[in-house]
């Protein structure tokens, strides 16, 4: 068994080698699962969910707008990664950093603000909900590992990753929300709708916004079984606790034949972080008001193994770049958080919700929960991989 000390130095060297792989706990468990493979020649890691010989971690992007979906496949174990590791010492830049790019500035309260005025008027004349997110960008000289495992012991109930591959980047995340999963063989699918949300000590009763929100997405998910043929079956709603936010939980099981993939792209985005009843309108709307991409945020990570398929919403997440601060090894975090709109939101709470979801995960990268949240990253940042990232960056300071 490795120890703490060899998963740390063996993620270091991943990330400066490009090596895909990825490190994650089950809830509820203290068992680190770590592997790794070799991209093929076309420096791409496909997870083929329909293939039964296929085992490994799966990662994809908000929306499903991708040609495929990305993994690692269980290929190499540690010990196994470690002689790669030690092979490619030898033959520095074998392969290609992920393009994905950072953005160095944070949403703003006043563009969160004016998001959520539009959404809420669109969602007064349309009906149903849509989801607004935020992206907070900060640097941080903090060894990855150190953030990683303080991350993963926090949230021991959540299902907990960190995942590189060449089409997603390098993502930290733990999330709470069951996406689905899948026991073929036993004709069995468990999913959970998860939404609505309250601060942890508040103890009044949930509000008539919250539990629409939720209902939202109970009826999301139990239309999209019952068009699969799937016989479903509700639990009563539960409050779920995420760090300083509750949320209104309602578990949903289903029976009958069914197609894993499908399943899960029929699923994905959900009303939770999307929106309700029109997703393809909710999701044209996000991409108007929303300044940052959000890459995989929203979109689903798991892992098959066999025809068994367990995924997660990737939710309480981040993209995390390798770069450097005046010379020396550092990264850049964007960390991610959203909320659901109603007719009757508010800006201001919905921007103390996002700012209460996404505080414990930059309360751990910065070492201070009182650090300012910044707007723009001020550091001397370097992306040493490649010029034309470091320079569109220093052009552009953020993207869309």
């Amino acid at each position: 068994m490795a120890t703490i000390e060899q998963y740390n130095d063996t993620i270091r060297r991943c990330v400066r080698h490009n090596l895909p792989f990825t490190l994650y706990m089950a809830p509820d468990t203290d068992d680190e699962i770590f592997f790794s493979q070799r991209p093929d020649e076309n420096n791409e890691c496909r997870a083929e969910l329909s293939d039964p010989t296929w085992n490994g971690f799966f990662i994809n992007f908000f929306n499903n707008d991708e040609p495929y979906i990305a993994g690692v496949a269980y290929d190499y174990d540690i010990d196994e990664t470690i002689a790669e590791l030690d092979y490619l010492e030898n033959v520095e830049g074998l392969y290609m950093p992920a393009d994905v790019v950072p953005s160095l500035k944070s949403t703003t309260r006043l563009q969160h603000a004016a998001a959520v005025r539009v959404a809420t008027d669109a969602v007064r004349h349309a009906g149903g909900k849509a989801v607004v997110s935020q992206m907070t960008a900060v640097a941080t000289r903090k060894p990855l590992h150190e953030v990683m495992w303080d991350y993963f012991h926090k949230f021991r109930s959540t299902f907990r990753f960190l995942v590189f591959t060449p089409e997603t980047g390098l993502w930290l995340g733990a999330t709470p929300e069951l996406l689905v999963r899948c026991f073929p063989r036993d004709k069995a699918v468990l999913s959970m709708a998860l939404a609505g949300t309250m601060p942890a000590e508040d103890n009044r009763e949930w509000s008539d916004k919250n539990i629409r929100e939720h209902l939202c997405v109970v009826n999301h998910i139990v239309n999209t079984f019952e068009s699969a043929g799937l016989a479903v079956e509700l639990s009563n709603p539960e409050e779920l606790y995420f760090g300083p936010v509750k949320h209104l939980c309602t578990h949903v099981a289903a029976e009958g034949d069914f197609d894993p993939a499908p399943l899960l792209y029929a699923l994905s985005p959900t009303p939770a972080v999307a929106g309700y009843p029109d997703r393809d309108k909710a999701v044209e709307l996000i991409s108007r008001l929303e300044k940052h991409q959000r890459y995989c945020y929203t979109g689903f990570v798991g892992i098959k193994s066999g025809d068994d398929i367990e995924a997660y919403v990737n939710l309480r997440s981040a993209l995390i770049v390798p770069c450097l601060i005046d010379g020396e090894d550092a990264y850049v975090y964007n960390i991610y958080s959203g909320g659901g709109i109603m007719p009757d939101s508010r800006a201001e709470e919905e921007w103390d919700e996002v700012m209460a979801k996404m505080s414990p995960l930059y309360s751990l990268v910065t070492g201070d929960p009182s650090t300012p949240r910044p707007d723009e990253i001020k550091e001397n940042i370097t992306f040493p991989d490649y010029a034309s990232r470091r320079d569109f960056l220093m052009m552009n300071r953020y993207v869309k």
